[in-house]
């Protein structure tokens, strides 16, 4: 082995150890703000323990909203459904939108932004126009009351934490997230199907094939 490869190696090696870190450690918590990899391959091995010793954020509901009346829906189901702007989570939009169609129901829009993101006022607009463009795909007036929430945490603690407060009857996420930042990714759909005490509903994009996976007997779309 050359010098120049050994060197090359050991640089590979010092700098997949600290970003790895920062995914492992960080990003499922939420933290996925690009600085941490930045830091992570900049420190290697030395950002373990930093990573490790990071507090964990406790889920936080920043921002909720009634767009509609909630009066009318009292007594009635609820479905919580996960946001992101991929065609995924528009498709469950879509879905939660053909299951609880009566004016008796609630659609809980939901969004998560890095958990260090409750202070940047960026993110949360940003989050908040996302949501606004969602439930303006929905009929209020005859439909089922809206609602948007805006939390702030690792996703599926977020989520779940969501669905409890806003005692929802079903959780519609998109299998498949957008993006590998402050998006819900696939790994929380999959997160969520293992530790929500809710049924979970798995949308997916229209073009898109394969097999809906859920929890128990949820309702489920083949996708």
């Amino acid at each position: 082995m050359t010098t120049a490869l050994f060197v090359a190696l050991v640089i590979a090696v010092w700098v997949l150890s600290g970003v790895i870190a920062a995914v492992v450690l960080l990003g499922r918590q939420g933290y996925r703000d690009w600085h941490w990899y930045v830091l992570g391959a900049l420190l290697g091995p030395m950002f373990v323990p930093i990573a490790a010793e990071r507090p964990r954020t406790r889920p936080r509901t920043l921002e909720r909203n009634a767009l509609t009346s909630e009066e009318h829906a009292i007594g009635g189901r609820t479905a919580l459904v996960a946001v992101d702007g991929s065609p995924e989570s528009r498709q469950a939009i879509a879905d939660a939108s053909r299951l609880l169609s009566s004016p008796d129901s609630r659609i809980v829009l939901a969004t998560v932004v890095d958990a260090e993101s409750g202070k940047a006022k960026s993110d949360t607009d940003r989050a908040r126009t996302l949501l606004a463009e969602c439930a303006g795909e929905l009929n209020g007036n005859d439909g089922p009351a809206i609602v948007t929430e805006i939390g702030s945490g690792k996703p599926s603690a977020v989520l779940l934490r969501m669905a409890e407060d806003e005692n929802a009857d079903v959780i519609v996420i998109g299998r498949r997230g957008k993006g590998l930042s402050r998006r819900l990714l696939g790994s929380v759909a999959d997160e969520m199907v293992r530790r929500s005490p809710l049924p979970v509903l798995l949308a997916t994009a229209p073009n898109a094939t394969g097999a809906t996976a859920g929890n128990g007997p949820a309702p489920g779309k083949e996708v």
